[in-house]
């Protein structure tokens, strides 16, 4: 297992014993954080760009008018709506996944929620979609590996995998004329509620980081490429093949560092309820300098999971009693 799993998989459990995953409430400030900062970024994604502060105004003020308050209430009456739908089946230990749920999906972040009826390209990508005349076949396909691979109680380092390859083969079929990148986005967050995960938040905001993204798909869609341009409905045993097959190593980087980051928020953030931190948190130079550490060190272990730690506006937080192995056995 490889060093990543394993710091996912002690979150997880950390995040169990303090109770798990709350119940998905705006009311709940852990839940209210988690869905704003990740429709900012979402719809960032797709060039919709807003400031936290007009966000929260919107959100707020149910303002249906102004520039992209249609994308962001959509989009976060959507995820709402589908995380509580998620969190209800994970505390009844049940996985529902069909492509009835993709197309309501798509319908409620404001588009048309039919499958597309024509060719379509993905501008900059080097892959060509399946032909309109096998979508349905292949979100049937889609639905299907999602359904048997990513169930409650797959391996955790498995269940990172084929996260990333559902992620990219929907983005791969874009079976709608419009929306396949926010539908994508919050089934994918579904996924993780239904297993019991927060929401992650898969940045945005900068060219740079949607540059990644973007490379972290195509990297994933360019190993089946040869299979989506056959003009026949898929063969089930020939996509199977090629989807166990794709490079998912930057998506999966991608997934596992924003996973992280929801889960150490939420660990905190419980923690500190439960009164279970006895130190405040402190800025990663502050807390290098009181363990020993150069501040590069310091930064390098919390990149790699070791310290549980959280971002506040551009700089990092953590304490000495949040290393991982020190807190995972008070926690556990």
């Amino acid at each position: 297992m490889s060093d990543t799993s394993t710091a996912l998989e002690i979150r997880v459990q950390i995040l169990e014993r303090l109770g798990g995953l709350p119940e998905p409430r705006v009311t709940n400030e852990e839940w209210l954080y988690m869905l704003t900062e990740e429709t900012r970024h979402s719809i960032a994604i797709e060039g919709f760009f807003t400031s936290t502060a007009r966000l929260k105004n919107v959100i707020e003020k149910n303002l249906k008018t102004g520039k992209h308050s249609h994308e962001i209430l959509h989009y976060l009456y959507t995820a709402r709506f589908l995380y509580g739908l998620a969190y209800e089946n994970w505390k009844e230990g049940i996985f529902h996944f069909t492509p009835a749920l993709i197309r309501q999906t798509n319908r409620a972040l404001g588009f048309s929620g039919e499958l597309r009826k024509g060719e379509v390209h993905i501008a900059g990508a080097r892959i060509t979609p399946p032909s309109a005349f096998t979508v349905k076949d292949w979100i049937n396909l889609y639905a299907d590996f999602t359904k048997e691979h990513l169930t409650i109680g797959v391996p955790f380092q498995s269940f990172l995998r084929n996260l990333a390859i559902q992620h990219a083969l929907l983005e791969a079929i874009h079976p709608f004329d419009d929306g396949n990148g926010r539908t994508g986005r919050i089934l994918l967050n579904y996924i993780l509620v239904q297993s019991g995960l927060p929401p992650v938040v898969i940045k945005g905001l900068s060219e740079k980081d949607r540059k990644k993204y973007y490379e972290a798909l195509e990297e994933a869609d360019s190993s089946i490429k040869d299979v989506l341009q056959e003009t026949l409905s898929p063969d089930p045993k020939k996509v199977l093949s090629a989807v166990q097959k794709m490079k998912t190593d930057k998506l999966e980087t991608i997934l596992a560092s924003a996973i992280r980051e929801s889960i150490d928020k939420l660990i905190i953030d419980l923690a500190q309820k439960a009164q279970l931190l006895q130190e405040k948190l402190s800025p990663l130079p502050n807390v290098a300098q009181k363990m020993g550490y150069s501040p590069s060190s310091m930064r390098k272990l919390v990149s790699r999971g070791q310290f549980i730690a959280t971002k506040k506006g551009k700089e990092w937080f953590t304490s000495p009693e949040l290393h991982i192995s020190r807190f995972g056995q008070k926690a556990l």
